[in-house]
């Protein structure tokens, strides 16, 4: 009987473990999500045409990192298009709207507000459609 019940312990405990792990990981927050790691653009859509193949290795292997204090800074990855360049191309701060399904950047006076598609810790997938010319794009990045 008590080894009966040490190994419904053991198992209730793991069972409980488990549960908490698993739970831990669905409970991150869209900052933490984001912030946890660089992205790396593996698709760009425009008007749903994948268009990241036409891109130069140099730009295609750009990483974009977002800080938890609101900054964020775009890297030339391991392959500079002008090795003249500075490794960080751009720098600017993010935000979320108040329901975080927008994803808002601001770097040299222009703001881009990306509507969020997928958000998890893999990947990272928005949208945008120009006001000027009423393009709709679309961007997939791989967490790095």
């Amino acid at each position: 009987m008590k080894t009966n019940w040490m190994k419904l312990s053991a198992l209730l405990f793991a069972g409980m473990f488990i549960f908490a792990a698993c739970s831990s990981e669905d409970d991150k927050t869209k900052t933490e999500l984001l912030t946890a790691q660089s992205w790396k653009a593996t698709h760009i859509y425009i008007e749903n045409v994948d268009v990241i193949g036409d891109f130069d290795e140099c730009d295609a292997d750009d990483l974009t990192t977002y800080f938890e204090d609101g900054n964020y800074q775009v890297d030339e990855g391991a392959t500079k298009c002008d090795p003249e360049n500075p490794q960080i191309v751009e720098e600017g701060t993010w935000s979320f709207n108040a329901d975080e399904t927008e994803l808002t950047t601001v770097s040299d006076g222009l703001t881009m507000v990306y509507t969020i598609i997928t958000l998890n810790e893999s990947t990272l997938e928005v949208s945008y459609t120009d006001p000027f010319f009423e393009i709709e794009m679309r961007g997939v990045f791989a967490a790095q």
